[in-house]
């Protein structure tokens, strides 16, 4: 299973440029991302594209609440819609061809990484479904997980093997 993911940074650069157009480019490009009116577009960005949900699951905040940022800058950039770090040309559309199994790329209709960047991986794949979480976000699992898992179970019980 592929969710919440892209295999090529420019796909999910162009899917966030769609999200993203006009919140904050002035600032990401001028690389002042402190700015107060900057933070507001990346924080009301979080709540419609990475997650919906009024209060953060538990794991999901005690992740974040302790996550190193100086690795996740160094190879992401300041957010999760701006690529400046180290990954910001990272492309493995051509290798996914050679994965020999049946994948479900899931993800949601709002998702950070929209479903327009979930095509090429689709495409890639000798063997793909797709799906798509209606009123989902990037994290689906906890915003409609019924779903999410009901999408998954039923993907893994037809491969079942």
């Amino acid at each position: 299973m592929i969710a919440r993911s892209v295999a090529s940074t420019r796909v999910g650069v162009d899917g966030h440029e769609v999200v993203t157009h006009s919140y904050g480019d002035s600032h990401e490009a001028a690389g002042s991302p402190e700015y107060p009116e900057y933070k507001a577009a990346i924080t009301l960005l979080n709540y419609r594209h990475v997650h919906r949900l009024q209060t953060l699951p538990n794991a999901v905040k005690a992740s974040l609440d302790g996550m190193n940022m100086q690795p996740y800058d160094a190879m992401q950039g300041p957010n999760e819609f701006f690529y400046t770090g180290n990954l910001k040309d990272w492309n493995r559309i051509a290798e996914m061809e050679q994965i020999a199994v049946a994948c479900l790329v899931i993800v949601g209709e709002f998702d950070a990484f929209t479903p327009v960047c979930a095509m090429p991986m689709h495409r890639a794949l000798p063997d793909s479904e797709t799906a798509v979480l209606r009123n989902c976000s990037h994290l689906a699992m906890y915003e409609d997980p019924a779903a999410y898992f009901d999408r998954l179970t039923a993907f893994l019980a037809k491969h079942r093997g």
